[in-house]
């Protein structure tokens, strides 16, 4: 399997997923573009080709366009065209590790924390103020209410409180982790990996054959441990007009 491509398909197809029910998914020839309105999330242009001057002109017109997309690049040459990118007014504002693991091995739901998947009004807010608190940037409640049918969002539960958010996306026989954070206050505790060991054993039970993710780089070193290995880094690009 190709590990770059199941990664990849697997987030823009939840990309797309998110932004359909607004109708607000495009693809043009050497592109595809998604956002919503009053939220921060997906917001993303990502390319289908080859990086070219061409795109990069396409690329930045739709950002002017849509300020509030970002830009994510699928780096596959150890940052070979970075310097392009910042010639051309693009400026990384963050990084992401593609990473992926082969199910070869039995795993438990842990016993202090357990995933709740989302369903009612009630965990659509708990989910959204815990994303928001995790990672400092927002989901609208409305882009749950359009999509917990069809996108397996979870509320992270320990001691019987929301603690943390979760996205599980199944794409063939890949499920891709998305979204996995927990709130600062319960930091430390070990419960980020018991929540991955719990979406590990759940994604088994759906027979998939791999897990993606895309690692942040303070979250990488998790991921190791459990044995995820790194395919290419994901840069995220906000772009500055020449007045700038």
């Amino acid at each position: 399997m190709n590990l770059i491509n199941a990664n990849t398909n697997n987030l823009i197809a939840l990309w797309k997923q998110a932004a359909s029910p607004f109708q607000s998914y495009f693809e043009e020839k050497e592109l595809g573009y998604c956002f919503i309105e009053n939220s921060q999330w997906p917001n993303r242009v990502w390319l289908k080709g080859a990086l070219t001057e061409e795109t990069l002109a396409q690329i930045s017109q739709l950002i002017g366009k849509h300020q509030q997309l970002t830009f994510s690049y699928f780096d596959t040459t150890n940052g070979a065209e970075l310097n392009w990118l910042k010639d051309k007014h693009f400026s990384e504002k963050s990084v992401q590790y593609g990473m992926a693991l082969k199910l070869e091995q039995a795993y438990n739901q842990s016993d202090r924390v357990s995933l709740q998947r989302v369903q009612t009004k009630a965990a659509i807010s708990s989910w959204c103020k815990v994303f928001k608190q995790a990672f400092n940037y927002e989901i609208s409640e409305e882009t749950l209410e359009q999509t917990f049918q069809v996108i397996p969002y979870f509320n992270i539960i320990y001691q019987q409180q929301v603690v943390g958010s979760l996205i599980l996306h199944k794409t063939k026989q890949v499920t891709g982790f998305h979204s996995l954070g927990i709130i600062p206050e319960v930091r430390g505790k070990g419960l980020a990996q018991e929540a991955m060991n719990s979406g590990l054993h759940l994604a088994q039970s759906w027979q998939s054959e791999y897990v993606t993710l895309q690692a942040s780089p303070m979250a990488k070193r998790m991921y190791e441990n459990l044995g995820f290995s790194s395919q290419f880094i994901m840069r995220n690009y906000n772009w500055l007009p020449l007045d700038n």
